[in-house]
């Protein structure tokens, strides 16, 4: 409890009771995976991709898992519904490109980007980003929309680039 003092931190306790030291980093923020609401790592996947819904309309959400040199679809929502796609190989379409460049990747007009490969039909803009941790790459967030130039900031971009 020093070490929290030091920092400014402030404790009122009751001689004999139980003072647990503050929670800090992702142990303090939602979702609270010390106390077990987040049970396993598909529960926090689903939890992150409501997060992400909240913040970046999306009609399709999939994280995929760097693996022996491939990109192994791990999770999957369409319309708030589990779904599963096929892996990527690094380098094959945008989310390999995404992974193989370590850039994120955005497309307005998915009809314009040779790179594209369509895996749910009716998209039509889609973004790419890498996740890395330590300096390397272990896996791609990709965000769809059925709406041409979906992910563009404001002003709104041009949809045939």
């Amino acid at each position: 409890l020093d070490i929290f003092r030091k920092n400014g931190f402030e404790f009122t306790a009751h001689p004999g009771s139980y003072v647990p030291p503050p929670l800090v980093g992702i142990w303090a923020r939602w979702p609270y995976m010390h106390n077990n609401s987040i049970p396993n790592l598909d529960e926090l996947l689903k939890k992150i991709s409501e997060l992400v819904r909240g913040l970046v309309p999306f009609d399709t959400l999939a994280i995929y898992l760097i693996d022996q040199g491939i990109l192994r679809h791990y999770f999957g929502v369409r319309f708030n519904a589990r779904v599963a796609w096929q892996n990527m190989p690094l380098g094959y379409g945008l989310v390999g490109h995404s992974a193989a460049d370590r850039q994120p990747i955005l497309v307005r007009n998915t009809a314009q980007d040779p790179r594209y490969v369509a895996l749910v039909e009716g998209i039509r803009s889609e973004v790419a980003v890498p996740l890395i941790l330590k300096d390397s790459v272990i896996g791609v967030l990709d965000l769809e929309s059925s709406t041409v130039a979906a992910f563009c900031p404001v002003p709104p971009c041009n949809p045939r680039r």
